[in-house]
């Protein structure tokens, strides 16, 4: 691909592109959201239509399939999560406390330990959570409260749920169309390499979505059930959110065994047998992730390194807000791409092939 105006026409697309982000990243949730999932669910559309059935039927099938799994899952799971979330706020000052007392106590034979002089310097460990403690409650009212109540807060919820379902609809109706339209207005000159770098996009965006979207789901579940197998409060509600943001490479495993250590000493108290439980269920679902999932689901998206999706998701968030996280791994997955070919046409370059001067 030759190099001179080329450049400068990509610029501007990006130009535009990103300002168009900054413009508008306050009401691009939904549209960002429909757009991945039928993205998603393109692939399952394209093999009813080989069966012979229309694009529009296809996709009302599609549709119909996903609303039913959502229903099913809003009259099983949200009582239960809804009943757990609520406990658990109303707990979280009493498992403070518990936390306190055994920081507490372990400051007081520390001190023992080592003497005054030395224990004086150490008097601010003994109460460290008390301000946690006394604001744990109106922090969480205070929470809700900004969550639902507010005209914006409750707009923006419902129209989300009405706009993404319909963006998602019409695009997945329609998706063959607008690839086919913008493909006539790419440059012809370049042409065959910008439908090479959007099939490698392609593939790399599919399996780590779909795969990642999978492994969420199953690491939950494990989560979950091993939870609950060790009798734990609040074991869906930890388990669900633990495998949800299992997307972001660590932060999944770490924040739901720190959570789910934390509430079993606050329940079962300082005894190692359900503390090295909770230990053993993520050290599973870790090693199922490790050695089964990823090499059976990523395999395609090994392009992604963990430290390059992780630097994606602060920088897209920092950047766009939860839209930005939501776009973080497609974004980083084609500018991945888009490095990888500028990398490979600065080695065709004289500058590159050049011997060393004398």
């Amino acid at each position: 691909m030759k190099f001179k105006g080329t450049f400068v026409f990509w610029l501007a697309v990006l130009g535009c592109t990103t300002a168009s982000l900054f413009l508008f990243h306050d009401i691009l949730l939904p549209f960002g959201f429909g757009l991945i999932l039928a993205f998603m669910l393109d692939p399952l559309v394209d093999r009813i239509e080989l069966l012979g059935v229309s694009r529009g039927i296809s996709t009302l099938i599609i549709l119909c399939g996903l609303l039913f799994i959502f229903v099913l899952i809003l009259v099983l799971l949200i009582p239960l999560l809804a009943d757990q979330l609520a406990e658990f706020i109303k707990s979280l000052p009493a498992i403070l406390k518990a936390s306190q007392d055994f920081i507490t106590e372990q400051a007081i034979k520390l001190r023992s330990a080592l003497g005054p002089q030395i224990s004086a310097k150490l008097q601010t460990i003994e109460n460290p959570i008390d301000p946690l403690i006394k604001d744990a409650g109106v922090v969480g009212a205070t929470f809700l409260g900004s969550l639902w109540v507010g005209g914006q807060a409750i707009f923006s919820t419902i129209s989300f749920f009405i706009v993404a379902p319909l963006v998602t609809a019409y695009m997945l109706n329609d998706w063959d169309r607008m690839v086919a339209h913008i493909d006539k207005y790419l440059p012809r000159r370049d042409v065959s390499m910008i439908r090479k770098m959007a099939s490698e996009m392609n593939d790399i965006l599919a399996a780590y979505l779909r795969g990642q979207a999978i492994m969420c789901l199953i690491l939950g579940v494990i989560y979950s059930a091993g939870l609950t197998a060790l009798g734990l409060n609040f074991s869906l509600l930890i388990g669900l959110a633990a495998g949800f943001i299992a997307f972001i490479p660590y932060v999944g495993n770490i924040f739901g065994l720190g959570t789910a250590l934390i509430v079993a000493f606050a329940q079962f108290g300082p005894e190692f047998t359900p503390l090295i439980g909770v230990c053993a269920v993520f050290a599973v679902g870790q090693f199922i992730d490790g050695y089964v999932l990823q090499p059976r689901l990523l395999s395609k998206a090994v392009g992604l390194h963990p430290v390059w999706v992780i630097f994606a998701l602060y920088a897209f968030g920092s950047l766009f807000g939860f839209v930005g996280v939501l776009l973080a791994v497609p974004m980083a997955a084609c500018t991945g791409v888009l490095i990888h070919h500028v990398l490979d046409y600065y080695k065709n370059t004289q500058l590159y092939k050049e011997k060393v001067r004398a």
